[in-house]
């Protein structure tokens, strides 16, 4: 099973934001966190398609959310899976809350 995550940049992330973030900061820590979205994936039958996350960062790099914004019938526990470990991650000391939206892609 594969899974990629997308760039920030090139995909989920926009400009409004209020605070400031390096998005490659923000994709190093999702990469990081790998092995743990793998491991939501494999609780599927059918692993393939693309889970939307919407994340806000506090200042400290604490998720003070996390949200399924996008999720197809067949993924929908793999990012509930996914939402519950991000809300434990840590991400890098901003200037402000971050909102950053992230892409997770599934395939066989």
């Amino acid at each position: 099973m594969t899974v990629a995550t997308k760039p920030l940049s090139a995909i989920f992330m926009r400009s409004a934001t209020s605070g400031s973030a390096d998005q490659r900061a923000i994709q190093a820590v999702m990469d990081a966190h790998a092995s743990e979205v793998d491991e939501c994936a494999g609780q599927a039958d059918d692993p393939s398609g693309e889970v939307a996350l919407l994340l806000s960062i506090s200042s400290d790099g604490r998720p003070m959310g996390v949200v399924i914004e996008r999720a197809p019938k067949n993924l929908k526990e793999v990012g509930e899976c996914v939402r519950q470990h991000a809300l434990r991650w840590r991400f890098p000391a901003s200037h402000g809350v971050v909102t950053a939206r992230q892409s997770l892609s599934f395939g066989p």
